[in-house]
């Protein structure tokens, strides 16, 4: 519920008027700051000068703000919202939106902003400063100057629900006594119920006991702040709709007269129609999407004519990819774009995802989050989105779950981002290979699972709300790298290179055949020549994962149960790569480039 729209906190009203011009917490639509008129960060103030800059900026400000005041405003502030504090000009809103948008982001003059004292100097503070600059002691010294409901939920709604601190807050503040910082608590859990779509479930399971505890608590401002949250967590899911119903039908049958008016209200809101049918075609959507998405990579598998062809050893690969020859010299332009490239969206012709289908998941996390960093969040009734420096790359699913093929083998899909499926699928069956109908993943895309003249898959993806990965392949654990040693070089080349654009590129030092792959001055893959196997496996493409020391790795692979198929091998100026066998059977590789 968003705290504009609550009124949970208003003194009755006095008057005829019904659109007060009182400055309100923002919407819950506006999950992100208005648009900025583009302007690099601030630098910190230095000397002086530095200081009497900033001083003089902060002070232009409230002096804007205090013309922007009017008295009625301010005298509804307390009649008609109950809003008290002791310094005020009484700022619409809007009016406080628009000066923000004006200064832009600027973490050292919100800091000065919140010293100056006044209420609207406050909020445009919240509006202006960067969420990845705020640490956890500001935080608790502007916790502690809230004094009144409007400051607290606007900044745990605009600024502090974007840090990521904002669950050990929670935590923290649920146990403070003073009244606003009580709230504040809570007013943030809402929030972040409200804003991280991705965020585990665990983690709002976690906060229940925080709420059941604080329940009890008589004070206004603290028992609505509590109710926020707890209706705000039931409508995020199937699950923390059912944990939070039993919740709240304990506190409506409590002997306290504040939990029992929580309870109430969460049960009218998280127990209603309304709620109820929008998280079951939520559940049925993601459960469509499991089916489709899984089934495919399982049944890609089969197209590709053997039960083993996306299961691969990374033993076949004769050399560790181009994208260390590339990092190892960086004296061209070309070089030196892509060992700099940091975090980017992908563009069409490059890969943007990974899709992992293993036995045991839960194991799998877990030896993938040891090995190479990766964080999880849950994907109700899919699996989970896998994340390298809180940047997703891609998904993790149970190859034992019932939509899953019979004989599909452990593996990593991979996607390549194209303007549009459909064409992308017609025109790789054109150009020889195969590809299956393109369909939609819900709202956030559509897939092809297509096929090159040699039988290797590679899905295609047309994103509409989900454009991909962005992270940046130096991090350690982001994939960097994408392989096929297949049996026709210079077959695939041609058709890869008609299908997304690629120019194909000699490499000999990495083979007398390999071939590495280029879009515009961008290297995005390689491929290589192995001779025909006895098992009539299809080729496949592989995938590399940066690591930032390849021994230790393929070490600590090793200690927690890896299998070690390529073992770590030195090209010189290039890097050093390994072959990794995951303990439940995904191939891949791991690369450390040199320096």
């Amino acid at each position: 519920m968003k705290p504009a729209d609550t009124h949970q906190d208003k003194a009755p009203p006095r008057g005829g008027r019904t659109r007060p011009p009182v400055p309100r917490p923002v919407t819950a639509h506006a999950t992100a700051r208005p648009a900025r008129a583009a302007a690099a960060p601030a630098l910190p103030p230095e000397g002086a000068a530095g200081r009497r800059a900033l001083a003089s900026r902060v002070a232009a400000v409230v002096a804007l703000l205090e013309r922007l005041g009017d008295r009625r405003t301010r005298e509804e502030m307390e009649t008609r919202y109950g809003i008290v504090t002791p310094e005020a000009f009484g700022v619409p809103m809007g009016e406080m939106q628009k000066v923000a948008k004006s200064l832009g982001q600027d973490h050292e003059l919100a800091l000065a902003l919140w010293k100056s004292g006044s209420y609207e100097a406050r909020m445009v503070a919240a509006f202006v400063d960067d969420p990845a600059l705020v640490t956890p002691a500001q935080m608790d010294r502007w916790c502690r100057d809230f004094d009144n409901w409007g400051l607290c939920d606007t900044v745990c709604f605009k600024l502090f629900d974007r840090t990521p601190h904002a669950f050990a807050k929670i935590a923290q503040w649920s146990r403070r006594t003073g009244e606003f910082e009580k709230r504040a608590a809570f007013a943030l859990l809402a929030s972040v119920a409200l804003h991280h779509k991705s965020a585990d479930e665990a983690a709002f399971v976690e906060c229940l006991p925080l709420i059941e505890r604080a329940a009890t608590d008589e004070r206004n401002f603290v028992k609505k702040g509590v109710s926020w949250a707890l209706r705000s967590i039931g409508r995020r899911s199937a699950r923390l709709n059912a944990a939070s119903l039993t919740l709240s039908k304990r506190l409506s049958e409590s002997p306290n007269a504040a939990a029992r008016w929580i309870g109430r209200e969460a049960l009218r809101e998280i127990a209603s129609s309304t709620v109820t049918r929008r998280l079951e075609s939520r559940r049925r959507s993601n459960a469509a999407m499991a089916v489709l998405l899984v089934g495919l990579l399982g049944a890609s598998v089969a197209h590709a004519g053997d039960g083993s062809a996306r299961g691969t050893s990374p033993a076949s690969s004769p050399a560790p990819p181009a994208a260390a020859e590339r990092a190892a010299t960086p004296a061209t332009p070309a070089a030196a774009e892509e060992t700099t490239m940091q975090t980017r969206t992908r563009r069409p012709g490059e890969f943007c995802w990974i899709n992992m289908l293993t036995p045991q998941p839960e194991k799998a996390r877990e030896f993938f989050a040891a090995l190479l960093g990766w964080t999880y969040t849950e994907i109700p009734g899919m699996g989970h989105g896998v994340k390298v420096g809180g940047r997703d790359i891609g998904g993790l699913f149970d190859l034992e779950g019932p939509n899953t093929p019979k004989g599909t083998p452990p593996l990593i899909g991979v996607m390549v981002k194209v303007e549009s499926a459909d064409s992308a699928a017609a025109k790789a069956a054109a150009l020889g290979g195969r590809a299956l109908p393109a369909f939609d993943i819900g709202p956030q895309g559509r897939m092809a699972v297509c096929f090159d003249p040699n039988g290797a898959n590679i899905d295609v993806w047309e994103a509409t709300g989900m454009p991909g990965t962005d992270v940046d392949p130096a991090a350690h654990g982001a994939p960097s790298w994408f392989e096929s040693m297949t049996t026709d070089v210079e077959r695939a080349s041609a058709f890869y290179g008609s299908l997304f654009g690629w120019r194909a590129q000699p490499s000999p030092k990495l083979g007398p055949s390999y071939t590495t792959f280029l879009l515009d001055s961008t290297y995005v893959a390689g491929i290589g020549a192995r001779a025909a196997r006895s098992d009539k496996a299809a080729p496949a493409w592989a995938t590399y994962f940066t690591v930032t020391d390849a021994a230790a790795a393929a070490r600590r692979a090793t200690e927690l149960g890896a299998s070690i198929t390529d073992p770590v091998h030195e090209v010189p100026g290039v890097g050093r790569a390994c072959g990794i066998t995951s303990p439940q059977g995904v191939p891949f590789h791991v690369i450390e480039y040199a320096r």
